[in-house]
């Protein structure tokens, strides 16, 4: 009798512990899917940021759609694209994505109006561009910051974090360098 009352002791205790084991498990799935979006959009950062200050003014030169390229390859499963306004807004905003899981992709100067696009890019006539939309400042010979930033929203796949992030998480990475041509 003694050993039933032992079995059905353990039954109980692993019945009131299993789902808070398997809740922080999930979460667990979560925050490392969290942690890898962050580093896999730092790195895609960086590697436009490198795409943007090369020193080549031939005809195959860095534009804006080889850097946009580049930031793509890098985010390997994550959906991360042009923004509306791929060279920031004349007052210097950058928007975050309104859909969950979604990033935007920006080259900006370090201030509004500065060089904030390649040395090849061309710059098209004002009414292309959206209106409040800045237009792109290629840079030239001289050394200039050039800054590729991502705005990215996560939002966890389980129920129980996505109770704590509700509206998900915005995350921002900036990788700035300089070219020196």
């Amino acid at each position: 009798m003694r050993r039933q009352k032992k079995r059905a002791q353990t039954v109980l205790e692993f019945a009131l512990l299993a789902p808070m084991f398997f809740i922080l498990l999930t979460a667990v799935f979560d925050f490392a899917r969290a942690a890898y979006t962050w580093a896999d959009i730092s790195y895609a950062a960086r590697e436009g940021a490198r795409e943007a200050v090369i020193a080549n003014f031939a005809a195959t030169a860095s534009k804006d759609s080889d850097v946009f390229y580049s930031v793509t390859s890098q985010t390997i499963g994550l959906t991360v694209t042009r923004g509306a306004c791929p060279h920031g807004t004349t007052a210097g905003v950058t928007a975050a994505p309104t859909s969950d899981n979604t990033g935007y992709a920006y080259i900006l100067g370090v201030s509004p109006s500065t060089v904030n696009a390649p040395a090849a890019q061309p710059v098209p006539p004002s009414p292309a561009y959206a209106a409040g939309c800045a237009l792109p400042v290629p840079a030239t010979t001289n050394t200039y910051p050039i800054k590729v930033r991502i705005i990215y929203k996560f939002v966890p796949f389980t129920p129980f974090a996505s109770d704590f992030m509700s509206g998900g998480i915005v995350m921002q990475a900036d990788a700035v360098m300089y070219t020196e041509f």
